[in-house]
């Protein structure tokens, strides 16, 4: 007669290979946590130099705006028509040629700047800031080729690059 072995299912796992799994998992949490730490942290650096940056050129072409729009201003309104305001209205744009270059890079600047996906608060400052300067350079390329367009609508400010 044959003797009977019993199948006691499959071998128990040592609780050191257990302890081993759980401390690995442990380092590479805080590994990770470690990494996206330095990682936000880059990211929050360059998101402030983006928006510094683009807030200056934002004020820069504001600046030169607002100072050729008040010497001419008086003038402009007072004469509806002719060559004299044509001219007037020419140095307004002169001001501000270029300034939707200037912004445009700094936009691209801005929009360069990567970020983890779950670094929500970082991509909302940047994307705030990016249409901003987007808003802005559209607006100043307005300007630069009609100066009356300075007269007829506002700027935003550059809220999102503050």
């Amino acid at each position: 007669m044959e003797a009977e072995v019993l199948d006691a299912g499959p071998r128990r796992r040592s609780r050191g290979w257990v302890a081993a799994l759980l401390a690995l998992l442990l380092v590479l949490g805080v590994g990770a946590a470690v990494v996206d730490r330095s990682y936000r942290s880059r990211g929050s650096e360059q998101i402030a130099a983006c928006r510094q940056h683009g807030a200056s050129e934002i004020a820069a072409a504001t600046g030169r705006l607002t100072a050729r729009t008040g010497t001419v201003r008086p003038t402009v309104f007072a004469m509806p028509h002719g060559h004299l305001r044509r001219q007037l209205l020419a140095l307004v744009s002169e001001a501000v040629a270029g300034a939707d270059v200037r912004l445009l890079a700094a936009r691209a600047r801005c929009a360069e700047v990567e970020l983890a996906w779950h670094h929500g608060e970082l991509a909302r400052q940047r994307d705030e800031c990016v249409a901003t300067l987007e808003e802005m350079a559209v607006w100043f390329g307005e300007v630069s080729r009609d100066g009356a367009h300075a007269f007829r609508s506002g700027v935003g400010g550059g809220r999102g690059c503050r």
